[in-house]
């Protein structure tokens, strides 16, 4: 895979961009953010108006002074208190609603990603990680953005606002609130990096959960079948432990950063009570003069706090945009050049393979300038030993994989210049493995075509010996056939491939041993199926039992890289 960016700063720069696609609804949050950050740093000149005009009124015109200042100061506060409360909400919803429709977004564009993304790509990834990382790792970034969003851009204008305050009102009492703000920096810079490595293992560890748990519930009839619940469980468990060990170390270090910045945070605010004391007996401040420095160091300590919140989040995110950057960084497939066919091009399926050569990522060399001619219409089985190539051969046909070298080519046209909906028009499979999908009967026989009608879906099903079944079921062709199709039977299961091959109507046909685990009856229909399938089609048979070269008019041989004519069947299925 791609390496992840060495630059942690800038492993969120893709995500940014969706915020600044949805700037209007992001500057009216800071907007309304800033103005409820205004409001903050207002009411302490309000309380110290409370200190000394209602307050510190003398005895002599208490009465009288008391009522003409309190009550206009009780509902300017309120005016302000209110205010800033609808700036915070609504600003808090703009954010939600920004920070969400990037989590959307981001999954959106790693989502499309992956479609685009070669076949080796997935043969060497573990399914959990992926669902993990559009998972997992978008909620981080999306926490991040979230709770940050607002922090980020006002808690400096907070502090910097206050601290101004603050030293206009009384320079020596501004010095003494500002001297521990360097050492909570300090704090910060020394434990990024830890807290960064602790971000990237947690997301490890819930990378590694989510696979368990989803290899255990799509394999459960075999793990029920050896009996290994209590081997899957302990798995489970010791996945499950460390991830709770990975989030306990991380809220540790986050514990004690946030410990150590209030704790800097309140020693200067402890200084400044004891100079504030001094400095208001003295007389060089008003008693409300204070009363407002240290509501102004208040605004400062809950926005250096949220600030120090903001950055282990950011910290611990940084770990999953890698994550997330690594996938979207890997290169998509060649995108095929496209050649022109004339509007009344017909296909015949003549399968030609010249030079082809190709080698899996791990090394495996599976073709070595192989070459082979199969004619239009002809019926032509493969052999070879388990592991020759076989399904290689069928993924190369299907586009799924690109060789390194030579040509595949249908009636003459290289299948690396068609488009993927032509090349499904011409080359289809019916595999042994079928990869149903969790929805109805219809949704997956339409999955070939969709759109399909249903005279069409019916036909196919009929042609493929599956309509009759298929209306005995509880709701007919809308029947949710379950994960994988597992409420279906195996024969059933290949018929409903049967028929998504067969609503496709390709002209060249890839047959991947399709009876191999069904009882004979069901064979038998089955093969019924499969010979109205194969009429008037070119036809690739892989074979992987002698049965299954019956209908074969000639045999390939696969063997080392190479593609073998031969004529012999019967003694190729004794070797």
């Amino acid at each position: 895979m791609t390496e992840m960016p060495a630059d942690p700063r800038l492993s969120l720069g893709p995500f940014v961009e969706h915020l600044k696609r949805q700037w209007p609804r992001a500057l009216g949050a800071m907007a309304l953010a800033y103005v409820a950050t205004g409001l903050s740093l207002i009411l302490p000149l309000l309380y110290q108006r409370l200190g000394d005009d209602v307050f510190g009124t003398s005895r002599a015109a208490l009465e009288l002074q008391f009522i003409q200042n309190l009550l206009p100061l009780s509902l300017w506060m309120l005016v302000v208190l209110l205010l800033r409360r609808v700036c915070q909400s609504v600003a808090s919803y703009q954010a939600v609603a920004v920070t969400q429709r990037m989590a959307v977004a981001v999954r959106r564009d790693v989502y499309v990603h992956l479609h685009r993304l070669p076949m080796d790509f997935f043969d060497e990834q573990r399914t959990g990680a992926l669902v993990s990382r559009v998972t997992n790792d978008v909620t981080t970034i999306q926490y991040l953005l979230h709770d940050g969003l607002m922090q980020i851009f006002t808690a400096p204008l907070a502090i910097v606002g206050a601290a101004l305050l603050v030293l206009y009102k009384d320079w020596l009492l501004g010095v003494t609130a500002l001297a521990v703000f360097p050492f909570v920096g300090l704090v910060l810079q020394r434990r990024s990096a830890r807290l960064r490595q602790l971000g990237e293992d947690n997301q490890g560890t819930l990378s590694r959960l989510t696979t368990q748990f989803l290899e255990s519930v799509a394999n459960v009839r075999i793990v029920r079948a050896f009996h290994r619940e209590s081997y899957e469980i302990e798995r489970f468990l010791g996945s499950n432990d460390a991830s709770l060990d990975a989030r306990m170390r991380n809220a540790l270090l986050s514990a004690q950063i946030e410990c150590a910045t209030e704790t800097l945070v309140l020693v200067g605010f402890t200084g400044v009570i004891l100079v504030g004391g001094v400095r208001a007996a003295q007389h060089h401040i008003t008693p409300g003069a204070l009363i407002a420095i240290m509501a102004y160091l208040a605004t400062m300590r809950s926005a250096m706090t949220a600030i120090a919140t903001a950055y282990t989040r950011y910290q611990q995110a940084v770990g999953a945009a890698r994550r997330l950057l690594a996938v979207l960084e890997e290169p998509p497939a060649e995108v095929p050049v496209g050649v022109t066919l004339p509007p009344d091009h017909v296909w015949r399926g003549g399968l030609s393979i010249r030079g082809l050569s190709f080698t899996y990522p791990d090394g495996t060399r599976v073709f070595d300038n192989a070459c082979a001619e199969i004619r239009p219409g002809e019926r032509v089985a493969l052999v070879g030993g388990s592991g020759a190539g076989k399904s290689t051969l069928a993924s190369l046909c299907l586009g799924l994989y690109r060789p390194q070298g030579g040509v595949i080519a249908v009636d003459g046209v290289d299948i690396g210049r068609l488009d993927a909906e032509t090349l499904l028009s011409v080359v289809s499979i019916v595999p042994q493995e079928v990869g149903l999908f969790s929805g109805s009967v219809r949704d997956n026989i339409a999955y070939a075509k969709l759109d399909a009608t249903d005279e069409e879906i019916v036909a196919a099903a009929r042609g493929a010996n599956a309509h009759e079944f298929i209306e005995q079921l509880s709701d007919g062709y809308d029947t949710f056939v379950g994960d994988q199709g597992v409420k279906l039977s195996g024969g059933q299961r290949q018929r409903i491939a049967i028929a998504r091959a067969i609503l496709r109507a390709p002209r060249l046909l890839i047959l991947d041993e399709a009876t191999a685990h069904v009882d004979a009856f069901t064979a038998a229909l089955v093969n019924e199926a499969l010979a109205r399938l194969m009429a008037e089609r070119t036809v690739l048979i892989i074979a992987h039992h002698h049965a299954a070269l019956r209908d074969a008019d000639r045999v390939l041989v696969l063997r080392d890289g190479q593609l073998h004519d031969s004529a012999d069947t019967q003694g190729l299925t004794q070797t």
